[in-house]
């Protein structure tokens, strides 16, 4: 839990450092991210598929009147963990975990491509980060991943200040860190690998967002 809120602070004080433009939004809604992972492990090569419910936040800054800095996050709740490996394949549900709980952000420029009228089209890329922590029979799991990503949000005005959003997020990440954590009474042992993986989301998100 540490490393998560010390993850958040460092996102959104960089947010911050860049947020002060024309116009600024506050977003926050529900999300629906799916993740899929392939990588090898001792030579064997194995797919991993994250079905989650997510709370979605996001801040933008426009310094123009069509050009920004925007971070966008899922806390993420994995639903369900499917592991496919030499055509066999096993699921497990949250439930089976005794902690399990993700953090996936996304920041960079944002380009306004359109508006008219209630409507209006913001797209936004950048760097995409995503880490996972788990807890199951006394082991922990730490995993990071990095790579690019971009979103494409729908926003119908409200009125001045507030508007409803739909939004769909790509995600491709390429390299990975994962730290293993086994608990044996009073000692531990750790160990972190890395490597290069193929890692692709997609989250659709729906919400509320505030203009300030």
């Amino acid at each position: 839990m540490k490393r998560l809120f010390f993850s958040v602070m460092f996102i959104f004080l960089a947010y911050i450092s860049f947020a002060k433009g024309q116009k600024e939004y506050f977003e926050l809604g529900v999300a629906f991210p799916y993740f899929n992972e392939r990588s090898s492990i001792s030579g064997i090569n194995v797919t991993s598929e994250i079905s989650s419910f997510a709370i979605n936040f996001a801040g933008v800054s426009f310094q123009t009147d069509t050009m920004g800095i925007g971070a966008y996050g899922n806390l993420i709740m994995p639903q369900k963990l499917t592991m496919s490996s030499m055509g066999q394949s096993i699921s497990i549900n949250s439930s089976a975990y005794d902690f399990l709980l993700g953090l996936d952000m996304l920041i960079g420029p944002v380009f306004l491509a359109y508006q008219k009228d209630y409507f209006s089209l913001p797209i936004a890329a950048g760097v995409h980060y995503m880490q996972l922590w788990s807890t199951i029979d006394g082991l922990y799991l730490d995993g990071i991943s990095l790579g690019l990503g971009i979103n494409a949000t729908g926003q119908y005005r409200l009125n001045s200040s507030i508007y409803l959003l739909a939004r769909l997020q790509l995600t491709l990440d390429l390299f990975s860190w994962v730290t293993a954590e086994q608990y044996y009474g009073l000692y531990s042992i750790k160990q972190t690998e890395s490597s290069s993986v193929i890692s692709w989301g997609i989250s659709p998100t729906i919400g509320l967002g505030v203009q300030f």
